[in-house]
């Protein structure tokens, strides 16, 4: 029984050392998101038109055309969304855009996905490490 349960807590250990490098991973790559889009400015934008992305395949994204005032001038941006929600045409919004290229907005797309990675690694890696700990209290008390 010993054997094994030094096999639990090895196996548990990988799991948690692999986690916690996925974790450091991705959590590099939110950062670096966060940084490149740090300079990019805030701006209400109307919502002129709203289009489907790639609607042949499971579940539709969508992307929401913008117009915003851009040093006196008009430009129209797009990004992708997860959903609709509660966005309609004429609905103002606050948007971030990139003021060397004022056509190219925040991708809050793939920064959201990223940090809900982020989060479910953080949870599960956590958990792991508290099941870690419950196993080797265990099996100290035999």
């Amino acid at each position: 029984m010993k054997v094994q349960t030094n096999l639990s807590k090895r196996a548990l250990v990988i799991v948690c050392v692999i986690f916690s490098l996925l974790l450091i991973g991705a959590s590099c790559v939110f950062i670096s998101y966060k940084m490149h889009y740090k300079n990019y400015v805030t701006v209400n934008a109307e919502i002129i038109d709203i289009r489907e992305f790639d609607p042949n395949k499971e579940g539709v994204d969508y992307v929401p055309y913008y117009k915003y005032d851009v040093d006196g001038f008009e430009a129209i941006g797009t990004k992708r969304i997860f959903s609709k929600g509660s966005r309609y045409l004429g609905k103002m919004e606050e948007i971030r855009y990139n003021p060397d290229n004022p056509v190219e907005l925040e991708d809050t797309y793939t920064v959201n996905s990223v940090l809900f990675i982020v989060i479910f690694l953080a949870v599960f890696d956590f958990g792991m490490i508290f099941v870690l700990i419950v196993v080797s209290r265990k099996a100290k008390l035999k």
